[in-house]
């Protein structure tokens, strides 16, 4: 078990090639089956602007995955 108290935001951008009609997986694995409260090391919520329900914070953990830009390659 790693004891961990708190959860971090990530914010991480990447550009992904690959064919039209691809599917794009994103999975997370806790791997102890246990669930941290949504908070920081200090105890505040986390809350990620603009990603729902902000202003309001996340009751739990969450994986959230945007896509930002498509665009065709010749």
């Amino acid at each position: 078990m790693a004891n961990i108290t708190h959860c971090w935001p990530i914010d991480y951008t990447v550009t992904l090639p690959m064919q039209s009609g691809a599917s794009v997986t994103l999975a997370a694995d806790n791997m102890n089956g246990s669930e941290i409260i949504n908070q920081d090391a200090s105890g505040n919520p986390i809350v990620v602007p603009e990603i729902s329900p902000a202003p309001a914070a996340y009751n739990g953990q969450f994986i959230q995955m945007d896509v930002t830009n498509v665009v065709p390659t010749s």
